[in-house]
């Protein structure tokens, strides 16, 4: 739960640069996903689920290391994200 913040800023960023950038009627993307926002999302659940089965099983310290790498892919996919946003609405 502490990285849900996160991952809702990031959701949110996207889609507003995703809709910024939308011209038309209809308002549909250019480019479709600009943002790669449908990759994000699955490829932070699936960070987020190996995180939380990691949580759970490994209880030695040398092994924590596992639990800590994925928490920091997490953040940095969402991270990456907010960055990609940025960078569309300049």
């Amino acid at each position: 739960m502490e990285q849900m913040p996160l991952f809702a800023a990031a959701v949110i960023a996207s889609i507003i640069a995703e809709r910024t950038t939308a011209t038309g009627i209809g308002r549909e993307v250019i480019s479709g996903d600009a943002t790669g926002l449908t990759t994000f999302v699955t490829a932070w659940f699936a960070v987020r689920a190996a995180y939380s089965l990691a949580y759970v099983q490994i209880a030695t310290y040398s092994k924590s290391m596992i639990r800590s790498g994925l928490w920091v892919i997490g953040s940095g996919l969402a991270m990456y994200q907010i960055y990609k946003a940025a960078a569309i609405l300049g």
